[in-house]
């Protein structure tokens, strides 16, 4: 009776399974042959594949129902909030029943249009502080892989033009999710992206070992005996399981379910590395599973990244494919600043306008959060179970994960030559690594932090204005506009005579004055003015005074002449340094305002002096009288305190409007006047100043 029962059991493996087959799922059963498996896994897709054509709704539970009964197959159910059936051979081994990447009409994209609110719009954070990622990947090797058939949407493409199209310069290279090429992520990568089926199984006892739960993602490889031979410890280990689900699309509406293998964490770990900082992404059925299988696969990705920094994202249940791919858009376009347009498909992505700088992936997941896209509403007959895409990057409140750097706004604090760059660069790379530049010229970089660069600038010639550029490990942030206006103002002190004193300020003031984006998808904002006081450096005046003066007066019978000889003279003043004070100098203050400049000071400070002969002679008739000269010094006049405070104020398009201001003065020769003196109209005045690099709207902001 035993050898009968061996026997019957022996055929029952050869002919593989069959509903009328009576046997207990977990019964012992001698090892099976690789023949006998791949005619099992062959059976049951058959078995899926017509459950699937008769009632998707009813297909799981029936298959389970059906798995049970067949002796090759040691147990069998519905994992845990994955939504997929799973089973396991005597020898545990898994096999995964994958049919919850959902295809769906276009327009309909699930999350798309949830609100705001959605359950889980925040990030997941870890407050380890052992595993803080330094924000920008080490490195800029990207590997795109695509595991899905012809039936689904492959998003690498449209993610390679997004990558295009953005001022990065990571290499990219797309293929398809085989076994060989996920074995060759290494910790070269700085972003491992993934496209696959998802799939778990539960914890059980199969064979008197205790097999535990875990995720299984779809690979391109399919189970041949060929491969069952190349992957045999892999699979005798459970890096590798097998998995049934949809992929090809041979005509329209005639899908095909195929058997392949699936990679779990114990892959991961014996195989697959990534480098500092990298970002792996997974658009997967389960890719962020929240029970312990899930989590147990994520830290087993942090762990195999350098130092143990890194960011994972992924879904947390069964998606709609074109949640799953709009999410990937958005997330790279929002993060490399790219404003791709439409990213690249007809399931479009929101666009900003005017287009937006790159920000880091806490600011983008709660963007998602706000339009909805970070969630997947897959309804499975009158239930829908809602999937929530989520951060995991081990990262603290105070620190950004990004991928190329992004500058915010500008600040400019004149006297030092000191531009602040203001936005998210991660810590500093070291200068060989890092460049800043403006209008294409390197610039001395001062100080690094990771929200704010200080440089020293030149005052004047390239490189003192224009588009300001961050570059790190050759990412270029998006470009900001310094701009510049230069300009004289002419402030002229007249007198008696052909006495004059006449000064040309030459004017140059730097500042930001465009728009910019505090958080994603806000309206932009003015930058404010910021506190450091100007001009630039380069400010400075050329004077030139001089002339004759002659005043003649009759008292009674004699002829008073009051004369004065001024020499010409003149000379250039610079801007007042701190470290000489008692130089002959200028002092220009001025101080930003929302609509322009205001000018607070404007002196002339121990200008030269000039001899001057001054006469007073005195005849009358009977030839009695005197004659006088005397030498006197002269230099310039400091302007009144009337030209000490006024306004530079902007037009639309940001040119200086002209302007003039006039006060009253005595007269400046020395020459004497019999009665009172005359007073003359002091001036000072300015034409319209253009500004050099006006503000760019199509710069992002």
């Amino acid at each position: 009776m035993k050898n009968l029962l061996y026997l019957l059991l022996c055929i029952t493996l050869l002919s593989s399974c069959h509903d009328d087959d009576g046997a207990t799922p977990g019964d012992p059963v001698d090892p099976i042959t690789n023949e006998a498996r791949m005619e099992t896994l062959e059976s049951c897709r058959a078995k899926y594949e017509f459950l699937l054509a008769a009632d998707e709704t009813t297909a799981s539970q029936q298959l389970v129902d059906w798995l049970k009964t067949q002796p090759t197959i040691a147990d069998a159910g519905i994992a845990e909030e994955a939504n997929n059936v799973w089973a396991y051979f005597p020898d545990g081994r898994s096999i995964m029943f994958v049919n919850n990447l959902k295809r769906v009409p276009e327009g309909q994209q699930g999350g798309r249009q949830k609100p705001a609110d959605v359950a889980g719009g925040s990030p997941v954070y870890s407050t380890d502080p052992t595993a803080r990622p330094q924000e920008l990947p080490k490195h800029k090797k990207v590997t795109l892989l695509n595991g899905m058939g012809t039936g689904f949407i492959d998003p690498t493409a449209a993610i390679k033009q997004i990558f295009a199209k953005s001022k990065s310069d990571y290499g990219i290279h797309s293929d398809i999710a085989s076994v060989e090429n996920l074995k060759k992520i290494g910790n070269d990568h700085a972003i491992f992206y993934l496209s696959t089926h998802g799939g778990a199984t539960d914890l059980r006892q199969v064979g008197g070992k205790q097999i535990p739960a875990t995720l299984g993602f779809w690979t391109t490889d399919k189970c041949t005996p060929a491969n069952e031979a190349a992957f045999k410890d892999d699979l005798d280990n459970l890096r590798l399981g097998y998995m049934v689900a949809a992929n090809d699309e041979p005509s329209p509406g005639n899908v095909t379910v195929e058997k392949h293998y699936a990679f779990t964490a114990a892959f991961v770990k014996e195989h697959m590395s990534f480098g500092e900082n990298a970002l792996i992404y997974f658009t997967a059925c389960n890719g962020f599973r929240e029970m312990p299988s899930g989590i147990e696969f994520r830290e087993t990705v942090i762990s195999k990244a350098e130092n143990k920094h890194a960011a994972y994202l992924g879904w947390t249940k069964p998606i709609y494919e074109s949640d799953g791919y709009v999410a990937a858009k958005f997330v790279f376009d929002r993060l490399l600043g790219a404003n791709a347009p439409s990213g690249g498909s007809s399931f479009p992505i929101p666009q900003e306008d005017p287009f937006q700088r790159p920000f880091d992936i806490d600011a983008v997941m709660k963007d998602m959060a706000t339009k909805g896209l970070n969630v997947s509403d897959v309804k499975e007959g009158n239930v829908v179970e809602q999937s929530v895409f989520k951060c995991y990057n081990k990262i603290s409140p105070d620190t950004r994960f990004v991928l190329t750097p992004s500058i915010a706004y500008l600040e400019m604090y004149e006297y030092f030559d000191w531009l602040y760059i203001w936005g998210i660069f991660g810590d500093d790379p070291g200068a060989s690594e890092r460049t800043v530049t403006i209008d294409g010229v390197k610039v001395e970089v001062v100080d690094w932090s990771r929200d704010q660069i200080q440089c020293k600038i030149p005052s004047s010639g390239k490189g003192s204005a224009g588009d300001v550029v961050v570059t790190i490990r050759d990412h270029e942030s998006n470009p900001r506009r310094l701009t510049e206006w230069r300009g004289t103002l002419k402030y002229t002190r007249p007198s008696a005579g052909a006495y004059k004193e006449e000064t040309n300020i030459a004017f140059h003031v730097r500042r930001d004055v465009g728009y910019y984006r505090k958080t994603p998808a806000t309206n932009p904002v003015k930058v404010e003015p910021t506190i450091y006081p100007g001009p630039a450096r380069d400010t400075r005046a050329t004077y030139k005074f001089g002339g004759d003066a002659k005043y003649i007066a009759n008292p009674g019978n004699c002829t008073y002449t009051y004369y004065a000889a001024w020499g010409n003279s003149q000379g250039t003043l610079p801007m007042f340094d701190g470290q000489r004070p008692t130089e002959p100098s200028i002092m220009v203050i001025c101080t930003e305002k929302d609509n322009g400049f205001e000018l607070r000071a404007l002196s002339f400070l121990n200008p030269k002096t000039t001899l001057n002969s001054v006469y007073n002679d005195w005849v009358c008739p009977d030839d009695s009288g005197t004659s006088d000269k005397e030498e006197v010094a002269m230099s310039l006049e400091s302007p009144t305190e009337k030209f000490q405070l006024f306004n530079l104020v902007f037009d639309a398009t940001f040119n200086i409007q002209p302007g003039k201001i006039q006060d009253k003065g005595d007269d400046r020769s020395l020459i004497e006047y019999d009665g009172d003196r005359p007073e003359f109209t002091i001036t000072l005045e300015w034409g319209t100043i253009a500004p050099n690099f006006p503000p760019d709207p199509d710069q992002p902001q």
